[in-house]
């Protein structure tokens, strides 16, 4: 298993890095502030989320219902709105996607790749 990545940045300054200030903006307006870090190491380093993510990218209604805390049981849809509009299309939506997404090696993803170092 990977270790978490450490970074001298906020996880909103990695996000825009790698993404745009725009995708980060969503990221702070959406998601809670403790759920950045599993995001950005997910969609940015391809390391596999905690389960709650897991069941939100996955798309899995009642586990991440199960699984969320409190802060994000009233958040969920916000992650439908961050992952829509705010994410990489081929990040999410169901296993299959997320397997084919952690299975991309980060280290050939420039920043500000738009598909996220994808090819569609």
């Amino acid at each position: 298993m990977e270790d978490k990545v450490t970074l001298n940045t906020t996880e909103l300054e990695t996000y825009a890095r790698y993404f745009s200030d725009h995708w980060a903006y969503g990221m702070k307006k959406e998601i809670p502030p403790h759920m950045h870090e599993g995001l950005v190491n997910y969609l940015v380093f391809r390391i596999a989320p905690g389960s709650f993510l897991t069941s939100v990218i996955r798309g899995n209604f009642f586990d991440m219902v199960m699984r969320a805390d409190d802060v994000n049981m009233y958040a969920l849809p916000n992650y439908g709105r961050f992952f829509i509009n705010f994410a990489p299309s081929n990040s999410f939506g169901s296993p299959e996607t997320m397997n084919a997404w952690l299975a991309i090696n980060s280290r050939t993803m420039s920043p500000r790749d738009s598909n996220g170092g994808v090819e569609e």
